[in-house]
């Protein structure tokens, strides 16, 4: 299953390296830190105050993107599980039609 941890682990880092850009990004457009979000995600730790901390530190910082890393690979574990058991097909209307070069039912 080495193919099932890679794919976990490249898809996790991916999607959290995004979604912390976007994260950084909407926190600037509210007028907020672009760090805060990451500082919120240590809340479990922190409590609510954690989402106010508006420098970086290893307290906060790190065990927030720590904690939403982990959370994107965890998730990204399942997906990756889901493709391994049920591959890609194609829709079934083009497996009924035959593929993309007939019409099926159109005209």
């Amino acid at each position: 299953m080495p193919s099932l941890l890679l794919g976990s682990l490249l898809s996790g880092v991916a999607v959290s390296v995004a979604t912390t850009a976007t994260l950084a990004g909407m926190a600037l457009v509210e007028g907020k830190r672009a760090i805060q979000p990451l500082n919120a995600t240590s809340h479990w730790y922190h409590g609510d105050p954690a989402g106010h901390v508006r420098r970086f530190d290893a307290g906060h910082t790190v065990l927030g993107y720590a904690t939403h890393l982990a959370a994107s690979v965890f998730w990204a574990s399942s997906f990756q599980a889901m493709r391994k058991i049920a591959p890609r097909r194609a829709p079934r209307a083009a497996r009924r039609c035959g593929g993309p070069d007939r019409r099926c039912g159109r005209g």
